[in-house]
């Protein structure tokens, strides 16, 4: 089992993630920072697309016609995100990170 949740296969957090369920029981502070990095991200992610999917269920703004608002405000939307992830966010990066450096590491997938 790989981690591909919206990334490409053998990007850096690719490979940081096979190192760490081949069974490294301690990670380096390099590797910590690292998932730290790409757990924030992740939370990053998923903010942004909870708030998409909240905006498009409240519909459209009236008089809003500009073909690339969307981007614009997807972009928008993302840079808040990462920097509510940045300062804590809602826990799921210091969750994912004290999970995976864990002496006992990353539970196996079964």
């Amino acid at each position: 089992m790989t981690f591909s949740a919206g990334i490409r296969p053998n990007t850096d957090a690719d490979l940081l993630w096979q190192e760490v369920q081949a069974g490294q029981k301690q990670t380096s502070g390099g590797q910590t920072a690292k998932i730290r990095k790409y757990a924030q991200e992740f939370e990053a992610n998923l903010l942004s697309k909870f708030y998409q999917e909240m905006q498009h269920s409240l519909g459209d703004v009236e008089g809003e016609s500009d073909p690339g608002s969307d981007t614009l405000t997807d972009l928008g939307v993302h840079a808040l995100a990462m920097g509510i992830s940045a300062v804590g966010g809602v826990g799921i990066a210091n969750l994912l990170v004290q999970h995976l450096t864990s002496k006992g590491g990353p539970a196996t997938p079964q």
